[in-house]
């Protein structure tokens, strides 16, 4: 029974310093905002470490035909791209206690989410790695450039959601990411 409880213990330890967020600033000027535009940059992302130019191309040929092949990059690059964005907005606005962040151009502050490089995971069974997405977060006023705090460390995922489709699997990583952030989000803006 010890010996369960320990290895408990060390996993939950991992865990919690590979998903470790590190705050520059001050969130102070969060208090009291019901809502908060979300932005996401995808410029010069990775993919598994590799360019998403290559990746692209490398899934494309894997495609059978070269019309399955324009779907796939079509998918990609728009509507797979708008569910991490949808995913990611509902998981974090399903765990913050605080604000609600979306597309609110209105909004007094944005939240811009760079994103860095995604681990699209693999499904084999009993073997299966969840996708996994590393970023960093830009906080700005409407209007202004410099941020006025920056959260890095953000590299999220969670390990039941294996799925033998791709979008899906990214989609639960980006979700990850969100939930990640709007807990880390609860903790400093009380």
């Amino acid at each position: 029974m010890k010996k369960h409880f320990g290895i408990l213990i060390l996993f939950s330890l991992l865990v919690t310093a590979a998903s470790a967020q590190k705050l520059k600033g001050n969130l102070d000027f969060l208090k009291g905002q019901e809502r908060v535009n979300v932005v996401f940059d995808f410029k010069g992302v990775t993919i598994d470490g590799d360019s998403e130019e290559s990746y692209v191309k490398e899934q494309m040929q894997d495609e059978k035909t070269p019309e399955d092949a324009d779907v796939w990059k079509t998918n990609w690059e728009n509507s797979a791209r708008e569910n991490f964005q949808k995913t990611y907005i509902q998981y974090f606005n399903d765990e913050s206690k605080n604000i609600i962040i979306g597309v609110s151009p209105d909004a007094e502050y944005t939240i811009i989410v760079k994103i860095l490089d995604i681990d699209p995971g693999n499904f084999a069974g009993p073997f299966s790695n969840p996708a996994k997405i590393r970023s960093s977060v830009n906080i700005v006023k409407k209007g202004e450039e410099t941020a006025l705090a920056s959260i890095t460390g953000n590299k999220d995922y969670n390990h039941f959601a294996l799925s033998p489709i791709l979008f899906d699997r990214i989609a639960f990583g980006f979700g990850e990411a969100g939930k990640m952030l709007g807990k880390f989000l609860n903790k400093k803006i009380k």
